[in-house]
């Protein structure tokens, strides 16, 4: 059985990409990150780039995993790709929260 969680908003105007470079190591990249799920007991957040004339999504490894850190997508070939320069889904924390967000769940 496969369980997956969907992030819901009335309200997509709080929710923003912003550039990272994970290259530089600084941490405070980042400060309110949306996350995304977990995996091996670490959070997981949302990225996104445009590779190989498509854009994609991916899961994000932040500075807690050593040399792991980046967006992880697949290539067209099926491969893994590491990315370190990309887009990272964030939220706007000084926008009033009047509106719910929704976490829809199947399992």
């Amino acid at each position: 059985m496969v369980s997956f969680q969907i992030l819901c908003s009335p309200d997509t105007s709080k929710f923003y990409w912003e550039s990272v470079d994970f290259a530089k190591g600084d941490m405070s990249q980042m400060r309110n990150a949306v996350r995304g799920g977990f995996q091996d007991k670490s959070t997981l957040y949302v990225g996104m780039i445009k590779h190989e004339g498509d854009w994609k999504i991916g899961k994000v490894k932040d500075f807690d995993r050593n040399d792991e850190q980046g967006l992880y997508i697949w290539d067209k070939t099926g491969n893994h790709v590491k990315i370190v320069n990309f887009q990272l889904l964030k939220y706007n924390v000084t926008a009033s929260l009047d509106f719910p967000i929704d976490i829809r769940t199947s399992r």
